[in-house]
């Protein structure tokens, strides 16, 4: 029997005796579960501690929570006053000091909330009148109605709802994506899964909600419930900003969504470092999908300090790269990688596109608080960046008009952007924003640039922490804030940006390279050089 205090004290855990009482057979899908006994307040709770199989079809709901300080409450508040409940909770079925109990729960975490007859999500106890934001969004009255006629008090309520730490929390993601019924509660309140999603439609909430809306957080993590068995790369990239405990959890969070094919090679170990698991993650992906868009997503590892003497070509997946998203097709019909990782090196076949021969920058953005010479500066180079980029489009296509070679540069630093002013997303071109930074002289006129230099942020956002670079064959690009002069671009099979390596050269030793960062080239970003003679990287 498991025993926890009043409310106005913490909840006491089950401790090692009692899960040994209860023994998980690691050779089965047994997993416990608990018999809330019936009470009403004051009472203190009571809970019986068992060890069922999920073959055996258990009836049982599951408890979702955001974080595990609100435990007691949550389960308060589900206390029946006369017949037992039988729950499954991780904090209480798991023993979460057993590291080897932990990685076969985990493992089974998908099948487990599939089993549950359903899943309450526990938003935490009622406040800042989320009754009253609960009864809204259950009332489904806002369904024929415009969402501004609500009023003021209601709309504070749903930010407030909007604004909790369930929503931010890695573990919710799967949980909702695969449990067959689920509903959200806050206090005695409760309102289906179903309306929600509605209510947080990209029709409905663009016709009310501002930039700064609260209700964007519960929109993005509903969104990424829909990406079951969906290409790992979206997945680990949309969940980035989700929060977790532990590292590892960024990933084992997430296994309920990963295809099969991707999880044959990767198990839930809490004893592996998070460069260990980023490691097993990069075999996993490139065994399943057989090329290296994983490292176009992500900063490198070794970028931070913690990790820096993890292998080159290794991600880390909290730090993704923005900016160059689009399916550019730089491998050509060469999309089979056919890498091989032998210990800390990664052999990679490809082509040398050319040695870098100059590099500017990396640019950083206006920000508010920038001092006028700070942005004088930042404009002083950006004219220098075009002029270089225009002199050395004229060496390498001479045929192209003004106008092309302009598309061209435009392309390189906005890429599906530039035509965001035909989607409404953007009021202004990118040539409209490039020669309205270039033409400011005076304080006052860049006073009154910052009023919109948001869209110029948004329009050239690959130009964030990227260097402008030539090489010594006359291709223009941009690429990673540390690449600098010496360093090579290359087309790595099968990945679909060229990639700047920077070769390591060591006394009768066998040439490698280090991994710096995707790039773009233009000129290479359509297969031009896949069909060339190759070579083998060993990138380390």
């Amino acid at each position: 029997m498991i025993g926890m205090s009043s409310p106005l004290l913490k909840p006491t855990f089950p401790s090692a005796p009692v899960y040994q009482q209860c023994p998980i057979n690691y050779e089965t899908r047994t997993v416990r579960l608990i018999e809330l006994l019936p009470g009403i307040m004051p009472e203190p709770l009571a809970c019986r501690l068992f060890a069922q199989s999920l073959d055996s079809n258990p009836q049982y709901t599951a408890l979702l929570l955001g974080v595990t300080s609100g435990l007691h409450a949550a389960l308060v508040y589900l206390r029946n006053s006369k017949v037992s409940r039988t729950l499954w909770v991780d904090a209480i079925c798991i023993d979460q000091s057993d590291i080897q109990e932990r990685n076969h729960q985990v493992a089974q975490m998908k099948s487990i909330y599939q089993a549950a007859d359903k899943v309450v999500a526990w938003l935490g106890e009622e406040a800042d009148d989320s009754d009253q934001a609960m009864a809204y969004l259950s009332s489904m009255c806002w369904v024929d109605a415009n969402p501004r006629d609500k009023s003021d008090n209601v709309m504070k309520a749903l930010e407030k709802l909007w604004a909790r730490p369930y929503w931010t929390r890695v573990w919710v993601v799967q949980e909702l994506a695969v449990a067959r019924r689920v509903s959200f509660h806050c206090g005695l309140k409760s309102v289906s899964v179903t309306a929600v999603r509605e209510f947080l439609s990209w029709k409905r909430l663009s016709g009310f909600a501002t930039q700064e809306s609260s209700a964007w957080i519960p929109r993005k993590l509903l969104l990424l419930t829909t990406s079951v068995d969906s290409d790992v790369l979206l997945i680990l990239r949309d969940s980035w900003h989700l929060q977790a405990t532990q590292s590892l959890d960024k990933v084992y969070g997430l296994l309920g969504l990963f295809p099969e094919q991707f999880l044959q090679h990767l198990e839930p170990d809490y004893k592996k470092s998070f460069p260990d698991l980023m490691y097993d993650v990069v075999r996993s992906y490139l065994h399943a999908y057989r090329n290296f868009n994983i490292l176009c997503g992500f900063s490198q590892l070794r970028r931070d300090n913690r990790w820096n003497d993890s292998p080159s070509w290794i991600p880390n997946i909290t730090r993704p790269l923005v900016g160059m998203a689009e399916e550019y097709n730089t491998s050509g019909d060469r999309r089979d990688s056919k890498a091989i990782v032998t210990g800390t090196i990664l052999k990679a076949g490809g082509t040398v596109i050319s040695k870098v021969a100059h590099v500017q920058g990396p640019f950083e953005f206006m920000a508010s608080g920038k001092s006028y010479e700070h942005f004088m500066a930042f404009r002083a180079s950006l004219e220098e960046m075009k002029r270089t980029s225009l002199r050395h489009l004229e060496r390498q296509y001479p045929a192209l008009s003004q106008a092309e070679k302009e598309l061209q540069f435009f392309t390189m630093l906005t890429g599906d952007r530039m035509h965001s002013q035909s989607t409404k997303i953007c009021p202004f071109s990118c040539q409209q924003l490039w020669d309205a930074v270039t033409a400011i002289n005076d304080e006052l006129q860049l006073a009154q640039f910052l009023d919109v230099v948001e869209y110029f942020e948004f329009l050239f956002l690959r130009l964030r922490n990227r260097c402008f670079f030539y090489t010594v064959e006359g291709h223009i690009g941009l690429g990673p804030a540390n690449m600098r002069r010496g360093d090579v671009a290359c087309v790595l099979y099968g990945c679909r940006l060229p990639i700047v390596l920077r070769e390591r050269l060591v006394e009768n030793a066998a040439r490698t390279y280090q991994f710096i960062g995707p790039s773009y080239v233009v000129g290479a970003m359509s297969g031009e050089y896949a069909s060339m003679e190759g070579m083998m990287f060993n990138i380390e």
